[in-house]
């Protein structure tokens, strides 16, 4: 580190390895020890990953998930002209923060500022505004508007792909970020038809890239929780777009495993969540939600084992339900989205 640890953060990590496993402790210093190798790499020039080539007509086999899309038309008009989600933060000071950090090694970004709240930076970086435009456009397709919105849609994404090359920057400093950008790539790759074949390979080579730094950085041990959710998520995407690569065969079943496993941590025996928090149970049931219509209209696993838990997780939530059928905002959350604002997916309560 550049800086020496202050007496609370060394408190904190002492505390963290007081209480860890042994597997956990393994994990954390191969990590750190994984970051040195890349940190040599990228000092040197040489930090590049061979992207294995897939056929295009893997994306077009793929059939996308079903949305829900309940966008108010003040805020689609606000995306439609350049907006974009800032999380009670200015677009400008995200963009002087980012413009600080491009070029860097991930590494060596601050998680931590005690007067900023990374969290606004993160939110536009989830290209989650990009959705709505995209599904907007697919369902007004041959129009002037549509048109117009993809162009715009490609050249957001193509230009967040040159600004945040593999590991440069502060937007891989989050496995859950990476993830969380992956569907988004994976709905641009089948709705957008004014990508070239280079255009094309350049985000199936951001997919690739998410999804092998996602699988080394998984949030396992203590950190298991929302984060491992979503992790898992992007890696089920990957993994049915790279599903002919050695890397894509791991990422499929691997996620799974702690999908099913974090099913029954996440939601307790009475549909309550594990975080006791409204807001994260909100999340992961959508995150749920939205890879099971994905896996099951692709025929890619058979989820029918899964839905009883999430339908007892939307009970308890069902009960909360004021007169609007909003539910009170108890415990912590980051106010996040499994798709985007307003987009959500088929939520299946009938098993």
């Amino acid at each position: 580190m550049s800086k020496m640890l202050t007496g609370q953060k060394l408190k904190f990590y002492l505390l963290r390895i007081k209480n860890a496993t042994v597997p956990e402790l393994i994990q954390r210093a191969w990590e750190a020890m994984d970051t040195l190798h890349f940190r040599i790499k990228f000092h040197k020039g040489r930090l590049a990953l061979k992207i294995p080539a897939i056929s295009t007509s893997v994306i077009a086999s793929l059939r996308l998930p079903e949305f829900q899309y309940e966008v108010a038309p003040q805020v689609f008009k606000s995306l439609a002209s350049g907006g974009v989600f800032t999380l009670n933060g200015d677009r400008q000071t995200i963009e002087k923060f980012e413009e600080k950090w491009r070029g860097v090694f991930f590494g060596d970004v601050p998680l931590t500022l005690p007067e900023f709240d990374l969290r606004m930076v993160w939110e536009p970086a989830r290209l989650q505004h990009l959705t709505i435009l995209m599904l907007y456009a697919e369902a007004h397709r041959g129009s002037l508007d549509s048109d117009h919105l993809k162009a715009m849609v490609k050249g957001a994404i193509l230009d967040w792909i040159d600004k945040n090359p593999f590991l440069y920057g502060f937007h891989y400093r989050s496995a859950m970020e990476c993830a969380l950008r992956i569907p988004v790539f994976f709905y641009a790759l089948k709705i957008l038809d004014n990508l070239d074949p280079g255009e094309k390979n350049r985000i199936l080579e951001t997919v690739y890239q998410h999804a092998w730094w996602i699988s080394r950085r998984l949030s396992l041990y203590s950190s298991l929780g929302n984060h491992t959710v979503c992790e898992c998520v992007g890696l089920i995407f990957a993994g049915a777009i790279f599903a002919s690569t050695t890397e894509g065969r791991v990422w499929m079943p691997r996620a799974l495993a702690l999908l099913w496993q974090e099913l029954h941590h996440q939601i307790l025996a009475d549909g309550g969540p594990a975080e006791q928090s409204f807001g994260y149970l909100r999340f992961i049931l959508d995150l749920y939600w939205l890879v099971i219509d994905f896996l099951e209209k692709n025929h890619l696993h058979d989820c029918t084992a899964w839905k009883p838990r999430l339908v007892m997780g939307e009970n308890f939530l069902k009960d909360f339900h004021d007169t609007l059928k909003q539910i009170p905002s108890i415990g912590d959350s980051d106010d996040g989205y499994a798709i985007a604002p307003g987009i959500f997916p088929r939520r299946a309560f009938e098993i």
